[in-house]
């Protein structure tokens, strides 16, 4: 174990990802402004999807292929679920705005009849607008909410504000997540 020491966490997902992809199992906390064919289908399971990654040249990034054939397999199976890319088990606080964007985008294309959520943040309201409409162009049917510690610390009402601001600024559904 002593070898990983010197890895960053973003290489040891890279080296984890490639055997530790197994799905995790969450619950919604919020829903809010979601239409209601979107609100239809978001029940049942949640795969939270880990985000494969490559190393080059001694850098991990973003296996983008890795994430369509991910999509494809869940997209070909007969079980009602949806799929959340670039969520907490997705590295998404691990990942660049552009890193998100550019998954979110592989899988969108992949995703089939599926429900895509597709993880959001930021340190301040403005930044996680923003990551939530890049979401929302990329292809994702709802955000997962995933507010920073900076965020947070500042209590429930700072908090209801930021979903509220972000289901105002984008036209799909938005999930709380904390």
């Amino acid at each position: 174990m002593s070898q990983f020491k010197s890895l960053s966490r973003r290489q040891m997902m890279s080296l984890l990802s490639v055997a530790a992809s197994l799905p995790i199992v969450s619950r919604p906390v919020v829903l809010s402004s979601a239409k209601s064919d979107v609100k239809d289908r978001l029940s049942g399971v949640m795969i939270f999807a880990m985000t494969p990654m490559l190393m080059r040249n001694g850098k991990a990034e973003v296996d983008l292929e890795g994430v369509a054939t991910n999509m494809k397999s869940f997209a070909a199976q007969r079980d009602p679920f949806s799929v959340a890319v670039c969520g907490g088990s997705g590295e998404f606080y691990e990942l660049t705005e552009e890193e998100r964007r550019r998954a979110l985008a592989a899988a969108a294309r992949e995703k089939g009849n599926r429900l895509l959520l597709g993880g959001v943040g930021g340190d301040t309201t403005k930044a996680t607008v923003a990551s939530a409409q890049a979401a929302e162009e990329a292809g994702a049917d709802v955000l997962l909410l995933m507010p920073s510690e900076v965020i947070a610390r500042k209590g429930e009402a700072v908090l209801l504000n930021l979903y509220l601001e972000v289901a105002k600024s984008v036209s799909i559904g938005v999930i709380g997540f904390s």
